[in-house]
């Protein structure tokens, strides 16, 4: 049985997008601006990262 249908019978859906984990260094103080500033400031940054790399590749 394919990896697929196993995730299907599961229940668990198709998601296109997959998860990575990355480590980048900040300053502290420019951290603790954008978690003050925005509860989602970790959905910002994947974004961020995620317009550049397609404007790089554009």
């Amino acid at each position: 049985m394919s990896e697929n249908r196993k995730r299907e019978r599961r229940g668990r859906p198709k998601n296109p997008i997959e998860k990575v984990s990355i480590s980048i260094r900040l300053e502290a103080e420019l951290v603790f601006k954008m978690q003050a500033s925005n509860p989602n400031w970790r959905e910002n940054i994947a974004e961020l990262v995620r317009r550049e790399y397609l404007t790089e590749t554009d």
